[in-house]
Parts: C-alpha cells; sequence; structure tokens
C-alpha cells in the first residue's frame, strides 16, 4: 500500500501543479528541483486544546489522540524517511501556535511567487 501511496504522489508531481499534503510526499518529491516542501508544527499541548475544543473531547483524550496520531505519522514517514531529521526533507517550517493562518499562508504566497510558482 505504501509503495502504491508513493507511484500515485510521484506521478502526480511529474504531472505538475500540485499540492500534495502529507503522506511522506515531501521524501517521494525531495529531488523535485521545482518544489516546495512545508511543515506546519506546533507543540502538543496547543494541538490537544485545539482537537478537544473541535471535537468535544476532554483534553487528557484529545492529548492521547495526538500522541497516537504522531505516533502513526511517523511510522508511516520513517517507511520512506529512514529516520533522517526533518531538515533533510523540508524548505519551510511554521509554528501553528504562534502564526496565524493568514501569516503562513501569505508567507508561502511570497516565497511561491519569488520561486516562480504562482504568477
Amino acid at each position: 500500500i505504501k509503495n502504491t501511496i508513493a507511484k500515485f504522489i510521484h506521478s502526480a508531481a511529474v504531472e505538475g501543479n500540485v499540492v500534495i499534503v502529507g503522506r511522506a510526499g515531501e521524501a517521494i518529491t525531495k529531488n523535485f528541483t521545482n518544489s516546495l516542501h512545508i511543515k506546519l508544527q506546533a507543540p502538543l499541548e496547543w494541538r490537544a486544546r485545539v482537537v478537544a475544543d473541535s471535537e468535544g473531547m476532554t483534553l487528557q483524550e484529545a492529548r492521547k489522540e495526538a500522541q497516537e496520531m504522531d505516533h502513526r505519522r511517523s511510522l508511516f514517514r520513517n517507511y520512506f524517511e529512514k529516520e533522517r531529521p526533518d531538515i533533510d526533507y523540508f524548505d519551510l517550517f511554521f509554528n501553528s501556535s504562534t502564526l496565524s493562518e493568514d501569516e503562513i499562508v501569505e508567507t508561502i504566497v511570497i516565497l511561491a511567487e519569488s520561486r516562480g510558482f504562482v504568477v
């Protein structure tokens, strides 16, 4: 299944003009020169509060869910990345707990424009 996902992501990236979210897209498309790899991060407690509020969970339940999701993502990504550090794959990191969505989007657009991805 992982190799099928990788083939699909690679094929989509070869076609161009795509946004790939998750699924180790950064590792699968690492060698594409015309790409931008971005990682959104936030502290566990902040993510737990957001999940608790949006899903109607207790903070403890949300924290456990976030940790389980982190673990599943880590296992999936490590299949492709072989536990290499994120800096080997990502061009840019954002802390979602300290930046607004608008600030993040605005920064990405500026960088994408400077690289000629958008006109």
